[in-house]
């Protein structure tokens, strides 16, 4: 299935990053091999947010890597999608 959004894409002219777990993951705890719960604490320390699920973490931090690391949507990253791998 990764493939197909991958093509889909690159069809309509979208750039897009993915970023692999351990990137996330050392962008938001320092450790690129943190546990999930060590993901949650972080998060919240590093911006307030108390988020309950893995998933949501996952999802608030790939936001602020996007944010952060590639810039603001429209900018310098031409409209960049970033996915997870």
């Amino acid at each position: 299935m990764n493939f197909y959004f991958r093509c889909r894409l690159t069809d309509i002219g979208a750039t897009y990053h993915v970023i692999p777990p351990t990137t996330l993951k050392k962008f938001a705890t320092g450790r690129g091999n943190a546990q999930k719960s060590l993901m949650l604490q972080r998060i919240y320390k590093r911006w307030g947010i108390d988020v309950e699920d893995d998933n949501l973490a996952d999802a608030y931090a790939l936001a602020r890597y996007g944010h952060e690391v590639l810039g603001s949507p429209g900018a310098a990253t031409n409209g960049a999608v970033a996915c997870k791998k």
